[in-house]
């Protein structure tokens, strides 16, 4: 997984959505205190809950897909998120945080 991640040039992922009814979805690639990387995806619209390997390998194609940057506008990548991760736009509240391997960060937040 580190070596996958290297090539996303990410050191942590996070995508949480909230969608009508109170249905959320939220991927999430992290390292904990000793650096080893977790992996959770909780995708309450299609009733799924996976952590580990088996999270990272639906996780590695869709972020690879999403190829958002540094310099990536707002509107373009909640847009890319959300058609890489096959996720209705009629969302209530939408987040994307990422930490590159350089260890800046980019953050985004949408509300409608």
């Amino acid at each position: 997984m580190k070596g996958k991640m290297a090539d996303l040039g990410y050191r942590e992922f996070e995508l949480e959505i909230s969608y009508e009814g109170g249905k959320e979805y939220e991927a999430e690639i992290e390292r904990n205190e000793k650096g080893a990387i977790e992996v959770k995806i909780e995708d309450e619209l299609n009733g799924v809950e996976i952590e580990g390997k088996e999270a990272f390998k639906l996780l590695y194609p869709r972020l690879k897909e999403m190829a958002i940057k540094r310099k990536t506008p707002k509107r373009q990548a909640i847009r890319k998120a959300l058609q890489a991760f096959h996720l209705p736009a009629n969302y209530k509240k939408i987040e994307i945080e990422i930490m590159f391997k350089d260890g800046s960060k980019l953050e985004f937040e949408d509300k409608k």
